[in-house]
C-alpha cells in the first residue's frame, strides 16, 4: 500500500506540473492555425542600373500571434528554392544585384507569424539593366548653308540628343538638355539650325535608356557648304627663264596651290598654302627656260570643297 500510495503522489505530481507548463504557453500561439496576410505595397525604390536594390513594403497583418519575420527570395531562389530570413523589417536591400543578368526578375517576400505559419507571397517583377545603347548608323544629310539633318538608330528605346560644335570639344546640343520625361525612341532625326555658312562642324550623339545608361558615339564631321569655290581671273605673269607668277581669285576663302609639268599630265604641284584667302598667288621656280609648261590652279574652302578649272600653258623665257 505504501508503494502505491507513492505512485498516486508522483503521478498526480507529474500531471499538476504538465498544466502548469499549458497554462505559461499562450493560447493564440498554441491554438493559431491561420498565415498572416501578404504584404501590401511592395516597391523598388533603386534605379535599375543600381549595384544594389532595396525593396519595401507595408506590413503583413496577423490577429492571432502576430508578426515574427519575414522571408524573401529572388527569381525563386533558384533551384533549391531558397528563402533569406529577416526580423520583423518592412525593408530589405540586395547587396549582389549586378550579378543577375540583364533582364526582368522576380521579387517574392511573406511574413512567418509567431506560430509559424506562412502568409502569401507578395511579388514584384524588377529589371536589372545596366549596358548603355548602342548606337549605329549615325549620318548628317541635307547640308545648306545654315543647317543640317542628324539621323541616327539606337538597339533600344533612348533619349538622345547631338552635340555638336566647330572643333571636337562641341559647346552646343540639341536639344539643350535630354528630357527623361519625353518618348524613348529607336530612331531619330534631328535638324541642326542656325549654323555658320562655309564651316566645318564637330558632332557627336549622346543616347541614355531608360534605366540612365549612357552611350555615347564617336565624333563625326559635316560642312554647311557644299558649294565648291568659283576660281575667277587666272592669270600668269612675270615669267623669266626659270620662273612665273600664277594668280587667280575665289568668291570665298580657300586655299592655294598649282600643279604643273611639260605635259598635260603635270607631275609636279606646288606646296599647299592652307592659308584661307580670296586672292591667290604662287610663284613657281625651277623652271626650264623656252619650254612649254601646263598648269592648273586648285582651290579647296573650310568645308573641304574643291574647284578645279580647265588647265593652261605658258611659256618661260628662251
Amino acid at each position: 500500500m505504501r508503494w502505491g500510495r507513492a505512485l498516486g503522489l508522483v503521478l498526480l505530481c507529474l500531471m499538476l506540473a504538465l498544466a502548469s507548463t499549458n497554462c505559461g504557453k499562450s493560447d493564440e500561439s498554441a491554438a493559431d492555425s491561420t498565415p498572416p496576410s501578404a504584404p501590401t505595397s511592395l516597391t523598388c525604390t533603386s534605379p535599375c542600373n543600381a549595384a544594389t536594390r532595396t525593396f519595401v513594403w507595408d506590413a503583413a497583418t496577423d490577429d492571432d500571434s502576430g508578426v515574427d519575420h519575414y522571408l524573401v527570395t529572388i527569381d525563386g531562389g533558384g533551384a533549391g528554392n531558397l528563402w533569406t530570413i529577416l526580423g520583423n523589417v518592412t525593408t530589405y536591400t540586395f547587396e549582389a544585384a549586378l550579378a543577375y543578368p540583364d533582364g526582368i526578375h522576380t521579387f517574392e517576400v511573406k511574413a512567418v507569424d509567431k506560430a509559424g505559419n506562412e502568409g502569401t507571397s507578395a511579388t514584384l517583377s524588377f529589371i536589372c539593366d545596366t549596358t548603355p545603347p548602342t548606337i549605329s548608323a549615325v549620318s548628317a544629310s541635307n547640308s545648306t548653308e545654315t543647317s543640317c539633318t542628324i539621323t541616327w538608330t539606337t538597339n533600344e528605346d533612348a533619349v538622345c540628343q547631338v552635340e555638336y560644335g566647330t572643333t571636337p570639344a562641341h559647346g552646343s546640343a540639341e536639344p539643350a538638355s535630354i528630357d527623361f520625361l519625353s518618348s524613348y525612341a529607336y530612331s531619330y532625326i534631328i535638324n541642326l539650325a542656325g549654323l555658320t555658312a562655309h564651316t566645318k562642324y564637330h558632332y557627336r550623339v549622346r543616347a541614355t535608356d531608360m534605366c540612365g545608361n549612357e552611350a555615347l558615339s564617336g565624333d563625326y564631321t559635316f560642312a554647311v557648304d557644299t558649294v565648291a569655290p568659283v576660281i575667277s581671273n587666272v592669270t600668269v605673269s612675270g615669267t623669266t627663264e626659270t620662273g612665273a607668277t600664277i594668280t587667280w581669285t575665289t568668291d570665298e576663302p580657300a586655299t592655294s596651290q598649282v600643279e604643273y609639268g611639260k605635259t598635260a599630265n603635270y607631275g609636279l604641284s606646288t606646296v599647299l598654302d592652307s592659308s584661307l584667302v580670296t586672292t591667290h598667288t604662287v610663284n613657281l621656280t625651277g623652271l626650264t627656260a623656252g619650254t612649254t609648261y601646263y598648269y592648273m590652279v586648285r582651290s579647296r574652302d573650310t568645308t573641304g570643297n574643291e574647284c578645279t578649272p580647265p588647265h593652261g600653258t605658258f611659256v618661260t623665257s628662251p
